[in-house]
């Protein structure tokens, strides 16, 4: 029997596939990662986006429509009754009061039952959150969480949204 013989045009083939193969996988890594950031910076953008108008939602803002829990209900949050927020230190409340009435109440518990609408406050004008919202009718971020108000103390004391 005669041993076979590589070919030198064979092994060009071969070397020629696998150098293709080596390009292919590296332009989809480049191009998975490159398609990541995009994706990551326009969630952020979104995300910015959404937390200013769940402030403006809550507080008196005077470049925004009027309607808010503020102007409604008189909404001024008490840091003291703020609440514990699974597996997070800083308490604060998940923003379900911007989507139905009947949580106003039990997102400030300063007002609860919201009071009575008279003189400014016009009653709900809600829901004042047009974005996506999980099962239980909270705010979410472009990533899925939920955006809570939190009471903060650093730098300054005062409120805060966060994602």
């Amino acid at each position: 029997m005669r041993p076979r013989v590589f070919h030198r045009t064979t092994g060009a083939v071969v070397l020629l596939v696998v150098m293709l193969l080596a390009a292919v996988l590296l332009g989809a890594v480049v191009a998975g990662a490159v398609f990541l950031r995009e994706l990551n910076q326009q969630r952020t953008l979104e995300t910015r986006k959404r937390l200013e108008v769940s402030f403006q939602e809550l507080f008196p803002y005077p470049q925004t429509k009027p309607a808010n829990l503020w102007r409604d209900f008189g909404y001024t949050p008490d840091a003291t009754k703020a609440q514990s927020l699974t597996g997070f230190t800083t308490k604060g409340w998940y923003l379900q009061n911007l989507t139905t009435l009947a949580r106003v109440g039990d997102s400030d518990p300063t007002h609860n039952p919201p009071p009575a609408f008279s003189g400014v406050q016009g009653g709900w004008n809600g829901p004042y959150w047009q974005g996506s919202v999980d099962g239980q009718g909270r705010p979410l971020d472009a990533w899925g969480r939920s955006i809570q108000l939190r009471y903060v103390t650093s730098p300054s004391s005062g409120w805060q949204v966060f994602s």
